[in-house]
């Protein structure tokens, strides 16, 4: 799994038949994920460039880290299949108007992959309704979005009874 930060995502597809890797650029959080989920392999990495064999893996998923096609086209073995979750232009969009005086909507002009094929699209939108600033925070905590938050906010969001956020996004399956 493409950017797999504390493993949460990539220990879910592990079964007793197979391997299953997950590779993110940030030491800490692979830490985290190899004492988590000892029966999978973490590494730390860059996606642009990952140090396993062409056409290696029979699936990559990939959850909002960015699509390198070229790279994944590499790996994926014949008839293998490439999974992607992207944000689309409301993905947690409330949350984002808290942090920034002039939030933005996702940039969705991005093409897709075009070297694979496309077997299915969804997408998913409905509203995250939570009562009481513990999960706010957490949701906070996931995204890069933390980085950006100020004490301030942090008591501002510690401080709510209730928030309702949107999430938004598309899956994508595609065949090598």
């Amino acid at each position: 799994m493409s950017g797999c930060g504390e493993g949460f995502y990539t220990h879910q597809y592990k079964t007793s038949t197979n391997k299953v890797y997950g590779v993110d650029i940030a030491k800490e959080t692979i830490k985290i994920a190899a004492k988590r989920y000892q029966q999978c392999h973490f590494s730390v990495g860059t996606l642009s460039k990952l140090s396993f064999a062409d056409s290696y893996f029979g699936w990559i998923v990939s959850v909002y880290a960015p699509i390198l096609e070229t790279e994944f086209t590499r790996l994926l073995a014949k008839d293998g299949f490439l999974l992607t979750v992207t944000p689309l232009e409301q993905h947690l969009f409330e949350l984002k108007t808290l942090i920034y005086k002039q939030a933005n909507e996702h940039d969705t002009s991005k093409k897709p992959i075009e070297k694979l094929t496309l077997v299915e699209e969804k997408r998913l939108t409905y509203h995250m309704h939570f009562n009481g600033s513990d999960d706010v925070l957490n949701l906070l905590a996931m995204t890069p979005f933390a980085f950006k938050a100020s004490q301030a906010l942090i008591k501002q969001i510690s401080s709510m009874t209730t928030f309702t956020c949107q999430a938004d996004f598309v899956l994508r399956l595609y065949q090598k």
